[in-house]
């Protein structure tokens, strides 16, 4: 079978859902992937997405901008305006004709409106999230006026793009139940995002990424405002007191940190910034506590998944467990408030018992949800 894949961006380790589908299609079928790169060094990425041929199209940022910028006046999806080029679409259409794709997946609702280029065959859309949500989330929470506007203009153009899309395509999926659960005509299917975790030797001395005791991680890429202005909050609401409380260090791990996150970091000897490493998993392997204090989300959050793929007791807003499917004070403690925060993380760094119980039960639920086998064959079964 012939399995065509488009996709708004270069689907990198950094997209590791897309780039999961990609390998679990090319292991069983011929698989091409058509992808936009936002940059040369994107566009270079290419060559190491593992499908059976790629072809990439350069796009311009300013281009893109322009393009949504063009779409206001309209109820078009800003997102969707964003990657809509005439030169994008025509390659898909060209690659369309020569590969003649059996089924097509596109992926994220950026790339719906994509779907005329390819006439033919199965067409899928991979939502992961339903992204208005979010948007609506951002029109009410964030600290930033420019971001707030933007996401009250975007947030029902995306609710009708999702609409259209779900009763456009052949099938379109999401990674959460909870998000499955919305009937927006049809109920989308539910396909979970996978997390591998390589088993390793136990690190030597010279190995470890600590070298200080009780150490709480935050993972996650500091260039999505969400995580950005989480990680902000925390420092400022509740690492105070915790830092009091505890002898803890606080790292911050993820490509993009800003430069006011980098200053309001620096002012403290026990926090650190570490931008983009070349793997999170010894930082996650290796902490106490992992936080995921994102108070706005939508889908399943890789950050949390990650933290209990790799046995690293979690705290996180009842947000995010929830839309995982995960239990709190079972698979990972709740938090909500400043009080709550620091209550539960103190919790985790002086209750060893607690500590082993939320371990096991996270590492167990992982197994069960999120394991790459179980993904890969509900995934096999959509394409057919």
């Amino acid at each position: 079978m012939r399995v065509l894949f488009v996709a708004p961006w270069v689907p990198t380790t950094r997209r590791p859902r897309s780039r999961f589908f990609i390998e679990t299609a090319t292991q069983y079928h011929d698989t091409h992937v058509v992808a936009a790169a936002w940059s040369k060094a994107e566009f270079e990425e290419l060559a190491d997405v593992p499908a059976s041929g790629t072809t990439g199209v350069r796009l311009t940022k300013i281009g893109a901008v322009l393009r949504a910028g063009q779409s206001l006046p309209s109820r078009r999806a800003l997102q969707q305006a964003f990657v809509d080029s005439s030169k994008f679409k025509n390659e898909i259409e060209r690659v369309s004709r020569r590969f003649r794709p059996d089924v097509t997946v596109f992926n994220v609702i950026r790339s719906a409106a994509l779907v005329s280029a390819v006439p033919s065959g199965r067409r899928l859309i991979d939502l992961d999230e339903f992204r208005s949500a979010y948007y609506r989330q951002v029109s009410q929470q964030s600290t930033s006026f420019m971001r707030r506007t933007v996401a009250r203009i975007e947030s029902p153009r995306l609710a009708r793009a999702e609409r259209e899309a779900i009763d456009t395509f052949d099938a379109a999926v999401v990674s959460s139940d909870k998000d499955g659960h919305r009937r927006y005509g049809r109920t989308p299917l539910v396909i979970k995002s996978a997390v591998s975790v390589v088993a390793e030797p136990a690190p030597t001395v010279a190995d470890r990424v600590y070298s200080t005791r009780q150490n709480i991680v935050f993972v996650g890429r500091m260039s999505y405002g969400a995580n950005q202005e989480a990680v902000s909050r925390f420092l400022r609401e509740v690492w105070p007191t915790l830092r009091v409380m505890t002898g803890a260090h606080l790292h911050i791990v993820g490509e993009a940190p800003s430069r006011a996150l980098r200053e309001q970091a620096a002012r403290d000897d026990r926090v650190t910034v570490y931008g983009r490493v070349p793997h999170v998993a010894p930082f996650l392997r290796e902490a106490d506590v992992s936080i995921v204090p994102v108070t706005m989300a939508t889908g399943v959050q890789m950050k949390f998944i990650e933290s209990l793929a790799h046995g690293t007791p979690t705290v996180a807003t009842r947000l995010v467990g929830d839309l995982a499917g995960a239990v709190e004070d079972l698979h990972y403690l709740p938090a909500d408030s400043a009080e709550e925060w620091t209550s539960s993380v103190v919790k985790l760094l002086e209750n060893g018992e607690l500590t082993a119980q939320l371990k096991a039960s996270g590492m167990a639920w992982y197994q069960q949800e999120h394991h790459p086998e179980p993904v890969a064959t509900r995934f096999l079964d959509l394409l057919g």
